[in-house]
């Protein structure tokens, strides 16, 4: 594991932006250049590349490519849209500008691994090069469909879980790293925190939208609070808040419209409903445009504030 995951995984709202980006880009640069079955077919220039969605294209493979190998590879975009149902995770192609090819090389995050099956629906490679931070169950699901050669590459050196109750969040599953690893990384957060929380939150928000990515952050913290509290974890619960009140400090720096603030505090406030530790939006009368880089240090006193 690269040393910079430790404080991603430990406290994945800190690292975003161009911070993540380069994380994730050193990561797969050494894949493909470690890599010899990929180095075979760069070198024969017979492996084509396909991006699904915005998130694929921040794991920087193209760039990577043409760092490691000197060209930029052919290739095709793929828009694909997921809806969670009961059970399952349905997906389907909206957008095919595929680039078909019997080697193919797709950086792309799994969860559930609905978005890959509907995209080997309508693609048939022999051989399937994933470069990935993906869930172990999404993977599988993977593995059960596809009958070509797959090679699967993760960019944190181990798969996740799988929150079954969303097929979204991946949190770390401690029995599937090293001994040393797991010494690291419980020397800078508790195990109760690394079992709900998920290690990267929204990827493309992460890369391209810090501000939404910290608002969301902001819920999941809250909702880490409850499942603590009824373990009565005093340690963990103390790196939370923490971590929570560091987020509004951060907000601070940014132009957000406070109406997206206000739909992050109702929907914490909806999930812990007779919670005592609720945050809420105040009184404040605010205009919807006005921004947070605005309002004052006792606006944000009052804007959140804890019981």
């Amino acid at each position: 594991m690269q040393a910079e995951w430790y404080e991603k995984i430990t406290a994945p709202e800190k690292v975003r932006g161009r911070t993540f980006y380069n994380i994730v880009y050193t990561s797969v640069a050494d894949i493909l250049r470690n890599s010899e079955r990929i180095r075979e077919l760069a070198e024969d220039r017979s492996v084509v590349v396909n991006e699904i969605l915005m998130g694929s294209r921040f794991y920087g493979v193209l760039p990577a490519f043409q760092e490691v190998f000197g060209y930029t590879p052919i290739t095709g975009y793929v828009k694909i849209e997921s809806r969670l149902k009961p059970g399952s995770t349905e997906a389907r192609v909206m957008y095919n500008k595929l680039v078909d090819g019997e080697y193919m090389l797709i950086g792309d995050t799994v969860a559930s691994g609905a978005t890959m099956e509907a995209f080997l629906e309508v693609a048939q490679p022999e051989e399937l090069h994933l470069i990935t931070i993906g869930a172990k169950v999404g993977v599988e699901r993977i593995k059960s469909f596809f009958d070509g050669d797959l090679y699967v590459y993760y960019v944190t050196s181990f798969p996740t879980n799988l929150n079954p109750k969303n097929e979204t969040d991946m949190p770390v599953n401690l029995e599937w790293i090293g001994e040393e690893d797991r010494k690291k990384l419980l020397e800078r957060t508790t195990e109760n925190i690394l079992r709900v929380q998920c290690i990267i939150g929204d990827f493309s928000d992460s890369m391209a939208n810090e501000p939404s990515f910290l608002g969301e952050w902001m819920g999941i913290l809250t909702q880490m609070w409850k499942y603590l509290d009824y373990l009565e974890d005093e340690e963990s619960k103390r790196i939370v808040e923490e971590r929570f009140y560091g987020i509004i400090e951060e907000l601070r720096k940014w132009p957000v419209h406070i109406e997206h603030l206000y739909a992050h505090a109702l929907t914490a406030r909806q999930r812990l409903k007779g919670y005592e530790r609720v945050f809420k939006p105040s009184e404040i009368s605010l205009s919807l445009e006005k921004t947070a880089s605005s309002l004052k240090d006792e606006d944000w006193d009052e804007f959140l504030v804890f019981d």
